[in-house]
């Protein structure tokens, strides 16, 4: 940090008179503890060693060297040092004026916030949503207009470099129990008006409503082919009976965000899979994937070249992407909403599971399930097999020992909404709970009837996005 009346070349004369004349005659056997790191703005080329000792920084360190003379010294320490971060003068005038008991900044930034609290915040206090979870969990799926800098990087360059000022209100998303982790690195910076966290992460802010965004990244020929030759690339959603489909608005919303002008999403509403043949020969260059919705999540594995290994065991697929070889290759992303959606939910008790429904999205929840532990059976109209059991087959014992129950049926769905599947809801606790793979209506009869028990209760909207996710990876990916 240059002060009012010293250069940069007089400050690294001042270190290199008290590096020669103070420490370098010190005993080799002195131990070093480093005020700073790797990646810090207070200085170049700081080593990652938290510890050593003198005589072996005599050694590597090169502004230690003992044939160096003042000149050299000098043009080494700051030649290529970039200026300092703008909160640094900031941090000079904290450090002689006094700041704030670190305890009060712990404890008011500790606040757990609902999502309308938190929302309230960055609205009404123009609070600064920060975002410091892993890179690929932001990537996936963050509050829009929340910025990202994660405490597994290097936080501190980061934040007070786009944290302008030190009075800024702050509202953190943050991993589980590293919400105090996050408020002391920042209020080391200077930054201590952290006004809370929001309580549960995104996945309440998801339970709770709100939108989300997402980043995805693409490979320089894609980057070509989408914004400098501007291909038209058609996408689309294969079911029946599907006007009320979700995904049309959300890619199309997307690809408006996106700025991809020439990027459509339809509907393809077929009354009979054979159909699909006549898609794939008409508009096949111009398509480069497609959903699959009920019912043909299984049927139309007849018309793909290639199933990749989560759905070949599963045997279902609901994302397809169109090959520049021309193969049509299916994957199931069901499976990564589903899980994704359902693991935040889950408690120490909840180790077995009963499926309602045999469909195509059935597999997927199963296939999560057991990559989990969870041991689970389906319910069916006609019970046939060992894993199988029929509604009239569920009694109190079987409610009381399965805790998790999944609707993956259309029944309740839009405009049914007075239907729930046939099982005793007198039996259900609030050790159960309930998932519906339906998100429209919001609050199924299935879902209400758990919720009236005091069940946990869980749609499939936040699934359904982040399957959505996943196809538009799955697209993109080399």
């Amino acid at each position: 940090q240059k002060s009012d009346d010293l250069t940069i070349e007089d400050l690294a004369s001042y270190s290199y008179d008290s590096l020669r004349n103070k420490i370098m005659p010190l005993s080799d056997d002195i131990i070093v503890y480093p005020a700073h790191g790797a990646g810090s703005a207070c200085g170049k080329n700081m080593m990652k060693e938290t510890i050593d000792t003198l005589g072996n920084q005599k050694k590597v360190n090169y502004a230690l060297r003992v044939d160096m003379t003042k000149e050299e010294f000098i043009t080494e320490i700051t030649d290529g040092l970039l200026p300092p971060p703008d909160y640094f003068p900031q941090n000079v005038k904290l450090n002689k004026e006094g700041y704030g008991s670190i305890d009060k900044v712990i404890e008011s930034g500790l606040k757990e916030l609902s999502p309308f609290d938190f929302e309230k915040i960055a609205n009404q206090d123009g609070a600064l949503m920060l975002d410091v979870r892993k890179p690929h969990e932001y990537a996936e799926s963050h509050i829009p207009n929340s910025i990202f800098i994660g405490l597994d990087g290097s936080f501190a360059p980061w934040a007070g470099e786009l944290i302008v000022d030190l009075d800024q209100p702050i509202v953190l998303i943050c991993p589980d129990d590293r919400e105090e982790e996050a408020i002391t690195r920042l209020s080391r910076l200077g930054f201590d008006n952290t006004k809370g966290f929001l309580k549960g992460g995104l996945n309440a802010w998801i339970n709770y409503g709100n939108e989300i965004d997402s980043v995805f990244s693409i490979s320089p020929d894609d980057f070509k082919d989408i914004y400098i030759k501007k291909e038209n690339k058609i996408f689309g959603l294969l079911g029946k009976n599907i006007e009320y489909s979700f995904s049309r608005g959300y890619f199309s919303k997307k690809f408006e965000k996106l700025n991809l002008q020439q990027y459509k999403y339809v509907n393809f509403d077929l009354q009979k899979i054979a159909d699909f043949s006549s898609i794939i020969k008409k508009d096949s260059e111009s398509i480069a994937g497609i959903n699959v919705t009920i019912p043909y999540k299984q049927e139309v594995l007849q018309y793909l070249d290639l199933l990749d290994e989560t759905a070949q065991e599963i045997g279902a697929v609901n994302t397809i992407k169109f090959q520049k070889n021309g193969q049509l290759k299916g994957y199931n992303s069901d499976v990564v909403g589903f899980e994704k959606s359902l693991l935040p939910l889950l408690e120490k008790h909840h180790n077995n599971a009963l499926i309602l429904g045999t469909g195509g999205a059935s597999k997927a929840v199963a296939f999560a399930l057991k990559k989990n532990n969870i041991k689970f059976k389906f319910v069916s109209r006609n019970s046939q097999g060992l894993d199988l059991l029929s509604y009239q087959d569920i009694t109190k014992e079987i409610i009381e020992k399965y805790s998790i129950i999944i609707n993956s049926t259309p029944v309740g769905t839009t405009p049914n909404v007075d239907k729930s599947p046939n099982i005793p809801y007198q039996f259900i606790t609030e050790k159960h709970l309930l998932y519906d793979l339906i998100y429209n209506p919001e609050v199924t009869q299935f879902l209400s009837k758990g919720r009236a028990n005091g069940a946990i209760i869980k749609n499939g909207y936040e699934m359904l996005q982040l399957q959505a996710e996943e196809s538009w990876r799955i697209w993109n990916e080399e």
